[in-house]
């Protein structure tokens, strides 16, 4: 029981748990390309993060998918309680209860509790070394190893599927420009973010001290 009074150890089992939730909803209905999102690995790199004490590295992961799983989160609300499709998100409507609940258990808890976390450590160039190294990983599995009708990780284009959304782009050389877009547009705002709260928590603790 040691081994859980350590907050990060605690916060390890935890993500392991979502993670096999994850691969319980993939198995039930055989979508192992799936595996391959970042929603549904991340849970796996975080328990990594937090077992090995690398604050970095969870800082990292939280740069790719902070507002990127609140965006997700907004898009996948719109679609079960209005109908709404924005960014083919109206597509996981489709599947079961257990799966659509698994999908809003991860969106919600992930990124934001490894961010909650973590919050009070300063994040630095590592956690941005990290975060590029995991766009690449994800940039050559999602093209090597998911067919990109299904567009995992956006890769391919900028929805989830290849409809007729709103917010549907194509840029000339999009999937070649994908992790560039993506560090520049989401991991560096969002390792700002973190840098923000970290001094305005650092300014209240002084204060309050």
């Amino acid at each position: 029981m040691d081994f859980l009074k350590d907050k990060y150890n605690a916060a390890g089992i935890f993500f392991l748990f979502l993670g096999i939730l994850v691969i319980i909803r993939n198995i039930l209905i055989a979508d192992y390309a799936a595996f391959f999102w970042y929603c549904d690995f991340v849970t796996f790199l975080f328990a990594l993060g937090f077992f090995l004490k690398d604050m970095q590295l969870v800082k990292g992961l939280v740069n790719i998918g902070l507002f990127t799983q609140l965006v997700t989160l907004f898009c996948l609300t719109c679609a079960a309680l209005f109908g709404w499709d924005l960014l083919g998100s109206s597509a996981q409507m489709n599947y079961s209860k257990f799966h659509i609940a698994i999908s809003f258990i991860i969106h919600t808890f992930s990124t934001n509790i490894a961010l909650l976390l973590t919050y009070k450590i300063k994040p630095t160039s590592k956690s941005l070394m990290y975060s590029a190294a995991c766009l690449i990983v994800m940039l050559i599995t999602s093209i090597a190893f998911t067919p990109p009708e299904i567009n995992v990780n956006f890769v391919f284009y900028s929805t989830y599927l290849n409809n007729s959304s709103f917010l549907r782009f194509a840029a000339p050389y999009y999937t070649y420009l994908w992790g560039f877009i993506t560090f520049g547009f989401v991991v560096i705002p969002t390792h700002f973010f973190q840098h923000i709260v970290y001094r305005k928590t650092s300014k209240a603790n002084l204060i309050t001290g």
